[in-house]
């Protein structure tokens, strides 16, 4: 993962759980940008690693900040295939922060 200090929204941004859980294998860049927005390091869209800081409201009315890393399908050997790039890796840190995922 990223160090946290070197994003570009260095406080990252507050999501939606039910956002994120809607991210699955085989979700679009372009989707993925829709639910959550851009990545908070300085990746481009042809990227094929994009990184967050998501923060989360627990039952309890804390924020849990946490970081999430999506890897895309690398298939597409330099050239892109209608545009799209798929999800098909997800990792949190910390790991506990997975349960945002489902």
């Amino acid at each position: 993962f990223p160090d946290p200090n070197k994003a570009w929204q260095k406080g990252g941004s507050i999501v939606s759980q039910d956002d994120v859980a809607k991210i699955k294998v085989g979700t679009t860049k372009d989707e993925i940008y829709k639910l959550i927005g851009t990545p908070h390091f300085s990746e481009g869209f042809n990227a094929r690693e994009w990184d967050y800081i998501l923060k989360f409201y627990s039952t309890d009315d804390r924020v849990e900040t946490c970081q999430y890393k999506i890897i895309f399908d690398d298939s597409y050997e330099g050239r892109l295939r209608d545009d799209e790039f798929v999800a098909t890796e997800f990792y949190w840190l910390p790991a506990s922060c997975a349960k945002y995922g489902h």
